[in-house]
């Protein structure tokens, strides 16, 4: 308006009065995009929309404001560039306006399909980085079966439902073991029990009490190191024959020699290293032997003999019993995580754990997901019928925004970048944001009557430049090392740059193709 009128006030007024309602608009249909999960049990979601809803209102303010004030103290606006290309674009929307249409159409469908197969990942492990090292460390954990975070628990009644429960649940294919308090006790007590008795029988004349303890001086000492010392010589010089060939092994030769040179050195050594020795070998000697005594005569091992802390936690005061359930499968993917859950509720309705807290909370983001995306679209409607006041152009305007959604989803589907807790706003966010453009150019296009004159306005500029703009934003997000607002990034990337396409060169060709110029908001424009 300043260069056609260069009068900056009457400029400001004339910009206010035709732009300002729409901006206002604008600023609304945002904010519901970043409010609809307000409604939802999606806490977390909700507050940023407040704060994000928040700021967008604050951003119409500005924009009234200070904007315009910015402008009147600045100097006289630059001389009007054309949008790049713009005359190549206009020829050829203007011309193939119903084939680019059709091709839209087309294009939606195959869409359509593909987006059927996006998956939503409910797991808190998606929002971590896959190649950190503790994440790294858990998923090998798992997979040798050594601990896992993703056992299910289950309460039986007492220990015989316990073992029960075991019983039916060993029999899944998505089961890797269950245990009860019974796993905890020894395996085959009672054969073992005869082993350990067999053994205690052999050695009872190592355990038999020692006799009265006879003064043993030096001299004593030097002649039975004297009497190991003939016995090894005579060993090394006529080993014993027989079938047992390792007897003459010359492992079992080099062991002797370091014997008999020990025993030696120690023949030759003073009368006090002598008794040190004494002092250093026999008592250790006499310990090892009460352990091995101890060791032979066991008892059987019942629960209770179990340490209090672990029968604590296995096992309550009213008989309750502990049955943990370990799945088969690697379940850091999603789809083997519900597979294994389902198929142990369908068992034992009554289970607990990371697994079920995981369903439970993605079954709430999912329903927060579907109602959010419901509030958004049902609303961003209403407000488009009343402010265009044609069901045609609202529909419209719809079209490229919808088509942005099914290709984000499509994408996500063949870049294996599922939809989790964090980047299920992006869809609510593509109305929010992508209807501002679609109302500027419907706008536009009934202020000019024909698409040449709208591609070559400022519309289309001012689309491209805030595009970019709120595209550098998002973008930013790619770079992230979290994994839940790099995906928001990523995703909202690529839905911001689809969507400025079709704003730019669908929309106009479907306005040329369908929009009657004899609309309302046509006919008000022309006034």
């Amino acid at each position: 308006e300043a260069r056609l009128r260069l009068d900056k006030m009457s400029a400001l007024i004339e910009t206010g009065t035709e732009l300002g309602p729409a901006i206002m608009l604008c600023g609304v249909t945002s904010a519901i995009g970043f409010l609809a999960f307000v409604p939802t049990e999606y806490i977390g979601l909700g507050e940023m929309g407040i704060i994000s809803g928040g700021g967008m209102i604050i951003a119409v303010v500005l924009s009234l404001t200070l904007i315009p004030v910015f402008f009147a103290v600045s100097g006289d606006p630059r001389p009007a560039t054309d949008v790049p290309f713009a005359s190549l674009l206009s020829r050829a929307v203007a011309k193939n306006s119903k084939r680019t249409s059709y091709i839209t159409f087309g294009v939606a469908v195959v869409l359509a399909l593909i987006a059927t197969q996006a998956q939503f990942d409910y797991s808190t492990l998606s929002l971590k980085d896959p190649k950190s090292e503790a994440m790294e460390t858990l998923i090998e954990l798992q997979r040798e079966d050594i601990i896992t975070d993703f056992a299910l628990t289950y309460v039986a009644d007492n220990l015989d439902a316990a073992n029960n429960t075991r019983e039916m649940l060993e029999g899944l294919a998505v089961v890797s073991d269950v245990k009860t308090p019974t796993d905890y006790l020894p395996a085959d007590q009672e054969e073992n029990l005869y082993i350990l008795e067999d053994a205690r029988f052999f050695l009872d004349s190592l355990f038999a009490p020692p006799p009265a303890p006879v003064p043993w001086g030096d001299e004593n000492l030097l002649l039975m190191l004297s009497s190991i010392n003939t016995s090894l010589q005579n060993t090394l010089q006529n080993p014993a024959p027989g079938p047992d060939t390792s007897n003459n092994s010359p492992e079992l030769e080099a062991s002797l020699t370091r014997l008999k040179k020990a025993v030696s050195d120690l023949q030759e050594a003073s009368s006090d290293t002598r008794a040190l020795y004494s002092e250093l070998i026999v008592p250790p000697i006499k310990s090892e032997i009460e352990w091995l005594k101890t060791a032979l005569e066991p008892e059987q091992v019942t629960l209770e003999r179990l340490p209090l802390a672990l029968q604590q936690r296995l096992i309550a005061k009213d008989g309750r019993a502990v049955v943990s359930i370990t799945p088969e499968e690697d379940v850091v993917p999603v789809e083997a995580l519900r597979r294994f859950t389902t198929n142990v509720m369908a068992v034992v309705p009554e289970i607990t754990g990371r697994p079920v807290l995981d369903l439970g909370i993605g079954d709430i983001v999912i329903t927060a997901f579907q109602t959010a995306i419901l509030i958004a679209v049902s609303l961003i409607f209403l407000i488009l019928m009343v402010a265009l006041r044609s069901l045609v152009d609202s529909i419209l305007v719809f079209i490229p925004l919808a088509m942005t959604a099914l290709l984000t989803l499509s994408v996500s589907v063949l870049i294996d970048l599922p939809l989790n807790m964090a980047n299920v706003v992006v869809i609510p966010l593509i109305f929010g944001l992508g209807v501002d453009n679609g109302i500027h150019i419907v706008k536009r296009f009934h202020q000019s009557s024909n698409v040449e004159a709208l591609v070559h306005s400022s519309t289309p500029k001012a689309v491209f430049l805030s595009n970019l703009t709120t595209l550098g934003t998002f973008g930013a997000l790619s770079f992230s090392s979290h994994q839940g607002i790099y995906s928001i990034g990523v995703l909202l990337t690529i839905g911001l740059t689809s969507l400025m396409f079709l704003t730019l060169v669908s929309l106009p060709a479907l306005l040329a193709t369908f929009s009657s110029p004899h609309s309302i908001l046509a006919r008000e424009q022309t006034v």
